[in-house]
């Protein structure tokens, strides 16, 4: 077994090596050799499995399970690849060069743990840790990102004042906030795995600086923004997210990929400060036009999108929505009927002169934002 782990990880450079360890909280000398972080990663990684599967999260070891079952080196879908994955990011679990979403644990790693990974989801979960990692997960997926110094006064206002030192030391405990922690010319921050840019990210709060304070939220709110990790959505439950559900089944997903589509349009609507970022909320009804059946209909899928968007925790608002605030608020242009398009398609045209060719999958030229084909390109063949 060592050599085989010793032909999996040797390609590593010696910052990956270290990465490995450090991950892990285990010591090593910073201008030590190659050689011998290597032999420390080997032996660590091999010697007990079990110590190493216990520090990852819940959605780092469901990953490693589905691999398992997969089989060694046999390749796998890995859900929501843009979610941050501790062990492809250690090299435990490799991708597939020609994919962006499919993943194969190596035959030396598949040995390691195929026995032991069911025993210490099941421990993990039964200990409360995942419990722990969600609510976590939950508040900064709420927020998008806390100032450090500010994590603690915040929870305490949104827990019960009996429950509040027991959930924050049990929050502060976990090896997951680490993971979340980031450090910046503004200080130490904790952050959302879905903030690919916290200087952006704290440039974008400066533009509403009216805001100081962020929203309290309850227990139960930061635990359903985490429930479906590592999709996550707040207000699952909230009337306007179960339209949306019912609206994805009606065109005939299954739930799971509704909630799927219920995630994309809370982690898109963070961003949205002007016409194109505001599209992408409408991708998933985009590509579901060809199954419905009128304009009326179409145009009421994207306003439920857009009720649900608006009704979201907005990050950069601290958490209050875009209905509490008027702010960052998706709107549908003034309703047309399919005789307003031809009437304005006629004002547009002129002697001599055919109306110019858009390609089905370009913007469509009145700006909405959505492309040809499923804005006015679907009253014209």
């Amino acid at each position: 077994m060592k050599k085989e782990l010793e032909k999996w990880f040797s390609p590593l450079s010696k910052d990956e090596l270290k990465r490995i360890l450090g991950v892990f909280d285990q010591p090593y000398r910073e201008n030590a050799r190659k050689a011998g972080l290597l032999e420390e990663v080997i032996s660590f990684i091999g010697d007990n499995p079990e110590a190493w599967l216990g520090k990852l999260t819940e959605r780092d070891l469901i990953a490693i399970r589905d691999c398992v079952k997969a089989g060694p080196a046999s390749l796998t879908i890995l859900g929501q690849p843009d979610y941050p994955c501790i062990p492809l990011f250690l090299h435990l679990i490799d991708k597939d060069p020609g994919s962006d979403d499919m993943v194969f644990i190596p035959p030396c790693i598949h040995a390691l743990v195929c026995g032991v990974i069911d025993n210490v989801i099941a421990s993990k979960e039964a200990d409360g840790s995942f419990d722990r990692d969600r609510l976590i997960l939950g508040v900064l997926n709420t927020y998008g990102a806390i100032p450090l110094e500010r994590f603690i006064p915040l929870m305490r206002k949104c827990f019960p004042p009996k429950s509040a030192y027991d959930k924050i030391n049990m929050m502060v405990e976990s090896p997951i906030l680490k993971m979340c922690m980031a450090d910046t010319g503004n200080g130490e921050w904790l952050v959302s795995p879905y903030i690919f840019d916290l200087d952006g990210f704290i440039s974008g709060v400066d533009h509403f600086k009216k805001f100081r304070s962020h929203k309290k939220f309850s227990e139960k709110d930061f635990r359903d923004a985490a429930r479906n990790i590592p999709f996550c959505a707040a207000e699952p439950d909230s009337p306007e997210a179960q339209a949306v559900i019912r609206m994805y089944i009606s065109l005939g997903l299954h739930r799971h990929e509704a909630i799927e589509e219920l995630h994309y349009i809370w982690l898109d609507c963070q961003n949205c400060f002007d016409e194109d970022m505001t599209a992408h909320i409408f991708e998933g009804v985009e590509d579901l036009a060809h199954s419905i059946p009128t304009f009326e209909q179409y145009r009421s899928c994207l306003q439920t999108v857009a009720d649900y968007a608006n009704s979201l925790p907005k990050w950069y608002l601290k958490g209050r929505s875009a209905e509490e605030c008027d702010l960052m608020k998706i709107t549908l242009r003034e309703k047309e009927s399919s005789e307003d398009i031809f009437q304005e398609l006629a004002k547009e045209m002129h002697f001599g002169m055919a109306v110019p060719h858009v390609s089905p999958f370009e913007p469509c030229p009145c700006g909405s934002g959505l492309s040809y084909r499923n804005c006015h390109g679907k009253f014209m063949n």
